[in-house]
This record gives structure tokens, sequence and C-alpha cells, in this order.
């Protein structure tokens, strides 16, 4: 037996179509197709967050931080402050000849104000340094500057790693 069921519209007024009785066929009918619609409807929200994550280079089921066992952290906490520290290391051999003869203007040595003022007094500082006392005196105090930058960047780069977003 099909029970009746009455479609209230809103804003039906006096004017309005005459309303059709509904059975539950058709309410069945309509169930298949919103569920259908339904379907469709997370599918494409499932392919949205698809998108989203591949903008992110996330897979769509990764494996989130909490999941990851303290070993695992605990490896990826060590090798990010290695590489940070060889980083800031490398980086500061890279300037350290630029460094030295920086230095030594900035405390007026005797030796090398007469390079200040010129345009390749720089150069001209570093080369007399080399003749002097050859590339161990470009790197003079370098080893205390690395034993200051080395924890310094891997904490840094450390915690850069673990807030980035």
């Amino acid at each position: 037996m099909a029970i009746p069921i009455v479609d209230k519209r809103v804003g039906a007024g006096l004017d309005a179509p005459p309303v059709r009785a509904q059975t539950d066929d058709d309410t069945a009918a309509r169930a298949g197709y919103n569920t259908a619609a339904r379907q469709n409807s997370s599918a494409l929200a499932f392919a949205g967050d698809e998108a989203v994550n591949g903008d992110l280079g996330l897979p769509d089921n990764s494996i989130s931080d909490t999941t990851k066992t303290f070993t695992e952290k605990s490896q990826y906490l060590a090798k990010t402050l290695v590489i940070g520290g060889v980083a800031g290391c490398t980086a500061k051999t890279v300037v350290a000849p630029l460094d030295r003869v920086k230095i030594l203007f900035q405390t007026h040595n005797a030796k090398f104000t007469k390079y200040t003022g010129t345009h390749f007094g720089l150069f001209k500082a570093g080369a007399a340094i080399y003749r002097e006392h050859g590339v161990r005196g470009l790197f003079q105090g370098h080893s205390m500057q690395l034993a200051r930058i080395f924890p310094y960047a891997a904490i840094k780069f450390m915690t850069y790693e673990q807030l980035k977003v």
C-alpha cells in the first residue's frame, strides 16, 4: 500500500500549482538518486582533498607525525641537527677569508690601514695575508668560529624543520 506524502514547498501560496501526492515508490526512486548524488559529491570532495594534498606534496594516505615511532622521530631530529650544523660550517668556511680581512680592518691593524678606503683594498689585503702566511693565515681563528656555528646552525635548522607548516 502506498502512503501518500505531501510535498510542502516554501512560499506556496494560493496561486501555486496543485501539490501532487507522492507514493513510497517515488520516494525510493528519489532516495536512490540522492544517494548517487551524495556519492558523486563525496567523490568530488575527495578529489578536492587529493588536490590539496597534492599541492602539499603529501600522498593520499600519508602517515601523520603521531604514528611515527620514537626511533623514527629521533633519527629525523639527529639527521636535521647534523645537516644544519654541516651547512652552517660550510657557509662559514666559504666566507672565512673575507671575515679574516674584515676583522683586521675593524681592529685598525697597522699593517692593513693602507688598504682601507680603496676600491680593491679587501682583495689586496687578502693577497698580502696569503703572501705572508699562506692559506693558513686566511683561516686563522676559523676553528673557534666553527665550534660556535655548528651548534647554532644545527639547532636553528632543526627548529625550522620541526615548525614549518
